[in-house]
């Protein structure tokens, strides 16, 4: 007889060894953040354990995964001190305290759980009610972000303002959180951030003594430290020729509240095609945990895993459009493949002909079918028969215009434009090109003044 799969035992059999122990992080109820052990016991003294990350304030199951069949001993020794036992019934109502509360938001909990829930006693009458206080002091939603975290929990935003009103829930990013500070005048510091995570519009706000600290800088990621230099760079051009910079606030400008209302997908995009963007991203993944010092990827396996994905997901225009940025960034041979099928995209949707558009600039081609597009001042200009466009949109045009006024010389529409598409929080690995020509730019303004003066 086959021999069960550890997650494959967990989904059928899991339920039918004895609850051992359940443990929970001491502070959980003053943090509403919860760590919650479940361990069952095998027959051979070993135990499987289920662990879950309980947002209370919000987000439900942030995080689920299992260890299996393992020595007690061992499991107890990263989980006993730092935690107190507790009953079951305490540690399966925190756990779906959280869900249920996440769930009446369409909050979905992490994609594990549909595994590791089997460790848990179904959620039904047979188990005590406890209640388990969720929420702020009112019951409202508090989403509650590190600095970096603002794209990844974009769509949990966009749902709380869909469902409660932008006034009814908690939104805050940040340490330290306190749901009667209101203190928006707060710098952050690099180590704020997890590495990888500073964006172009997070970086604002962190403090220019850490902008200008060179150590600082260096243990970031080489996309990072591009983007501080930009952002440095805006900061010196502000104080010192503010005539480059709009009078509009960009927080006030009419384009940002398009910001505010945009979904992240374009307009007709099928939950099909969501689906299909996750999927894509997981097979990314997977391919890139190949690579070690030992083994880099060479451009053919590259290409040919790219290609397959072009394949695999010829009619989603989102997928299409990473698939080309990473083979324009790394300089394959199958990006006029790559642009053909974007191409035949763009008949049908915005955000492949404002990319299509974007690569013919960046690859110095001729397409005169593009012009009106790199040429619009404004998205709904362009495109006059589209009614509303995704943030991804917006962010991919902003950052066809940064480039485009850039080419042309035109520091002024550039700086414009790039503090819209900043304040999407989106990042792609082209707005790298995009920075350096605006680091040239900017540098070749700088020498001109000189000279004048």
């Amino acid at each position: 007889m086959k021999e069960l799969s550890p997650k494959k035992y967990i989904e059928t059999k899991a339920r039918n060894l004895p609850i051992h122990k359940c443990f929970i992080n001491r502070d959980w109820q003053s943090s509403k953040m919860a760590n919650v052990i479940v361990m069952r016991k095998h027959v051979n003294g070993n135990v499987t354990v289920g662990i879950y990350l309980i947002d209370l304030l919000c987000l439900g199951v942030k995080d689920a995964h299992f260890l299996f069949n393992e020595p007690e001993d061992k499991v107890l020794e990263y989980f006993e001190n730092s935690l107190q036992e507790v009953d079951y019934n305490l540690a399966h109502n925190i756990v779906y305290a959280g869900h249920d509360f996440a769930m009446e938001y369409d909050i979905q909990p992490h994609p594990d759980f549909k595994t590791v829930k089997n460790i848990l006693e179904e959620d039904d009458d047979n188990i005590p009610l406890i209640e388990v206080e969720v929420g702020d002091r009112n019951g409202l939603p508090s989403l509650i972000l590190q600095p970096g975290q603002e794209f990844k929990y974009r769509h949990v935003y966009e749902k709380l303002t869909s469902k409660l009103g932008k006034d009814n829930f908690n939104y805050y990013v940040g340490d330290n959180y306190d749901d009667e500070d209101d203190d928006d005048d707060v710098s952050n510091k690099i180590d704020d951030y997890e590495l990888g995570s500073i964006t172009p519009c997070n970086v604002t706000s962190i403090d220019i003594e850490d902008l200008i600290n060179e150590e600082k800088r260096e243990n970031r990621t080489f996309f990072e430290i591009s983007t501080i230099m930009i952002e440095l760079s805006l900061r010196l051009l502000s104080n010192t020729q503010p005539d480059l910079f709009d009078d509009i606030p960009v927080d006030e400008r009419e384009e940002y509240f398009d910001i505010e209302s945009a979904p992240f997908f374009p307009e007709g995009f099928t939950q099909e095609q969501d689906e299909q963007v996750m999927e894509f991203e997981d097979d990314d993944i997977a391919f890139l945990k190949q690579v070690t010092k030992s083994n880099p990827i060479t451009d053919e396996e590259r290409s040919t895993h790219n290609i397959k994905m072009l394949h695999k997901y010829a009619n989603n225009p989102v997928v299409v459009v990473k698939v080309l940025e990473d083979s324009i960034y790394l300089n394959l041979e199958i990006v006029p493949e790559v642009r053909g099928v974007l191409k035949r995209l763009s008949l049908q949707y915005p955000i492949a002909k404002i990319n299509y558009a974007f690569s013919t600039l960046i690859l110095e081609e001729n397409d005169s079918l593009i012009d009106y597009v790199v040429k619009g001042d404004d998205i709904y200009s362009v495109f006059p028969n589209v009614e509303s466009f995704s943030l991804y949109e917006l962010y991919s045009f902003w950052l066809l215009k940064t480039f485009y006024e850039l080419q042309n010389n035109n520091l002024k529409k550039a700086i414009y434009y790039y503090e819209l598409l900043a304040e999407t929080d989106l990042t792609s690995v082209l707005l790298d090109q995009v920075q350096r020509l605006m680091s040239d730019k900017i540098n070749e303004y700088l020498n001109l003044r000189d000279k004048e003066t």
